[in-house]
């Protein structure tokens, strides 16, 4: 095994990874790089508005009429979805609602959310249509995106390049990839809960315990998931971050029970118990429990063919025994391997990690949770290391549109008895999580003159 502070053959040879970066630094310094860079974004925002301007956001569709109907004070249709509690099927009364907006060609339905969140939306279905609300939505989770990047260079990026060099190597991630593409056709709130990841992580590591542990407390009231990442503070022994984080959650849950009162969360903890001892695959999803169950059902001979976008069981109780103590073991072995890092370098190296395998580990991981750690693989680049540049290439390769889209058509043609995605995307990114943890990201910073800030 190769330790991480082993240097590569060209580095023992005197080769200088960060010299060797100066050409590619001194193209892009300057307020001439400066508007090279904001006009390629600039061309990328005109490519996402000409892409998904007339899109029908599926996702937020979900919160908006969770909106609708809370303003009309219809609060049984909130979760109104079927017994395996995340759709396809459109509640009748949601079609009734979509027919009066003009929207009957297209679908929606209720999945798991914050109950707060339909009383958050509902001023705004009183304001706009779904439609009007779609396209306001797009500018903002553009902005999300790109104030990410930004987010992402200032906790692992800045002392490795310059912002312009960063952005540069962000732009195939936001442009080609399928899961900013995914975010954004779906209106998925996930760019808001990374945004906030990032700022919260970015603060931490700056110093601002207080304020990290507020921001991704914030980022866990939109989506649980995000409450895994405060291990980091229990790994650091930042007991004021571990504190904030855990009383505000708290504070937060109390003020939403207060808010929307108790019936409403009974209904969302009861369909989250439910969805817990389900197994959810789908064509858009790369859990690690979906691919162990098809992995064995086909080695059993009892593998059906998947034809169709969507496939829920019952879970099974070995899966469990499997996917948690992986968990477990994933979490030891961050911790292991990045502890002796100084806190610069650690705190962005442990969240690129556990942005792997949480999502990995969760009983549903929708191939756009793996945005958060895409954000920050730009680093693994300008590190100027084969298994970096490789890892980064791979990543682009794998997850590009044209790839996902030849995969998802095969398994209809194919008639396969595995989901073929599954059998691609998830040993890649358990492939990921195991450099994530062997050679921490950042690992091998150094302070440049003019690229740290």
């Amino acid at each position: 095994m190769t330790s991480i502070d082993e240097k590569s053959p060209g580095e023992a040879q005197g080769y200088d990874p960060v010299q060797a970066t100066e050409p590619v630094a001194s193209l892009l310094t300057g307020a001439r790089a400066g508007k090279f860079v904001v006009l390629l974004y600039l061309g990328a925002t005109l490519y996402f508005l000409m892409t998904f301007w007339s899109n029908w956001s599926a996702d937020f569709s979900a919160y908006y009429f969770a909106g609708y109907f809370y303003g009309l004070g219809e609060l049984d249709q909130i979760y109104a979805g079927p017994s395996d509690v995340i759709g396809p099927e459109t509640p009748k009364r949601w079609a009734e609602a979509l027919a009066l907006f003009g929207e009957s060609n297209v679908a929606t339905y209720p999945f798991l959310y914050p109950p707060w969140t339909a009383a958050v939306m509902a001023p705004i279905a009183d304001l706009m249509s779904p439609r009007t609300a779609m396209k306001a939505l797009l500018f903002i989770n553009i902005a999300l995106l790109y104030g990410s990047v930004f987010l992402a260079w200032r906790l692992v990026g800045r002392r490795l390049t310059s912002l312009p060099v960063w952005m540069l190597m962000s732009l195939p991630i936001l442009a080609i990839t399928v899961q900013s593409n995914f975010a954004l056709v779906l209106g998925q709130m996930q760019l808001l809960v990374f945004f906030l990841c990032l700022l919260a992580f970015e603060r931490y590591q700056a110093g601002s315990d207080m304020s990290g542990a507020l921001f991704l407390a914030l980022a866990a009231c939109l989506k649980i998931t995000p409450a895994a990442f405060a291990i980091v503070f229990l790994w650091d022994r930042s007991w004021k971050a571990l504190i904030t984080f855990t009383v505000a959650s708290l504070g937060g849950l109390a003020v939403s029970i207060l808010w929307m009162g108790w019936p409403l969360h009974d209904t969302f903890f009861s369909k989250m118990s439910t969805l817990n001892g389900l197994l959810f695959m789908s064509n858009v999803g790369v859990p690690l429990d979906a691919y162990l169950y098809q992995l064995i059902d086909l080695i059993r001979g009892t593998a059906p063919v998947y034809d169709s976008a969507e496939h829920v069981v019952p879970r099974p109780v070995w899966v469990e025994v499997i996917v948690k103590p992986i968990f477990v073991a994933g979490l030891a072995a961050i911790w292991w391997c990045t502890r002796k890092m100084p806190r610069h370098e650690r705190v962005g190296a442990q969240l690129y990690a556990l942005a792997l395998l949480v999502p990995l580990a969760a009983p549903l991981a929708w191939v756009h949770y793996f945005l958060l750690p895409a954000y920050l693989m730009p680093a693994l680049v300008l590190q100027w290391t084969r298994v970096g540049i490789g890892q980064y290439l791979g990543f682009l390769l794998a997850f590009n549109l044209p790839v996902m889209w030849f995969l998802l058509e095969a398994q209809l043609w194919a008639e396969l008895h595995v989901m073929l995605h599954l059998m691609v995307y998830v040993p890649i990114l358990f492939l990921l999580l195991a450099f994530a943890i062997l050679r921490p990201l950042g690992g091998t910073l150094r302070e440049t003159p003019g690229n740290a800030g």
